[in-house]
């Protein structure tokens, strides 16, 4: 479901949410990354929807060094990421004190917090990230890609070149973190203020340079249909 291993806390929260008593104790809905809107990351691994549109999801920033536990944060097209915890069970104490109902049910509230409580600890070691570069990205969800494959050069040229999507989908032939970066950056802004034409556009654009970069789910996530 969310493309690499997450910790049990998580797998509880997820399965809880499926359940026909979930709505009793979480105005959260269960909704899978495949389900999530064009406007999503693929970096953000969604598992809820809130009331007011906001996804929750578990960010997995380097899939294929997979970690024993990952940050969780809410998204929206407006605002971006919000995090919620650098660990899953620190995230879910305040996903389920944040989403409450108006008048929750005490017992399956209850039942939700002690299956939480005694969810196992993540097992395994962090992966060593050596060469690996994390690049800021205004929607809140940083990239981590091979060193090799970024240049902060190519951020300050970017500024003055106009169309940009060409010169991006020509620059990931040399450096797709770079061209990454730059792309999901420019998909952010154009969701951000309605243009979801653009937007896209640039999601589609995206798809050869995860595939450059080791990243099939992701790039599958932003081909189109």
């Amino acid at each position: 479901m969310f493309g690499a291993p997450v910790p049990p806390v998580l797998e509880a929260f997820a399965s809880f949410l499926g359940e026909p008593k979930a709505d009793q104790a979480t105005t959260l809905k269960a909704c899978s990354p495949t389900d999530a809107p064009v406007w999503a990351p693929p970096e953000l691994r969604v598992f809820a929807v809130a009331p007011a549109g906001e996804l929750v999801g578990v960010v997995v920033a380097h899939p294929e060094q997979p970690a024993p536990d990952w940050p969780i944060a809410t998204y929206s097209a407006a605002t971006g990421a919000q995090l919620l915890g650098q660990t899953a069970r620190s995230a879910l104490a305040t996903l389920v004190e944040r989403y409450l109902p108006e008048s929750p049910d005490e017992i399956v509230l209850s039942l939700l917090r002690v299956r939480l409580a005694v969810a196992a600890e993540p097992t395994g070691a962090w992966p060593r990230l050596e060469g690996l570069s994390r690049v800021t990205i205004a929607d809140g969800i940083d990239l981590v890609v091979p060193r090799h494959t970024v240049d902060p050069a190519d951020f300050r040229q970017a500024r003055g070149i106009h169309p940009l999507l060409p010169w991006i989908v020509a620059l990931a032939k040399e450096r797709p973190g770079s061209a990454l970066a730059l792309c999901r950056a420019a998909a952010f802004e154009a969701f951000r203020r309605g243009d979801g034409a653009l937007g896209a556009q640039l999601r589609v654009a995206m798809a050869p340079m995860y595939r450059s970069l080791g990243r099939p789910i992701y790039a599958r996530a932003c081909e189109p249909g």
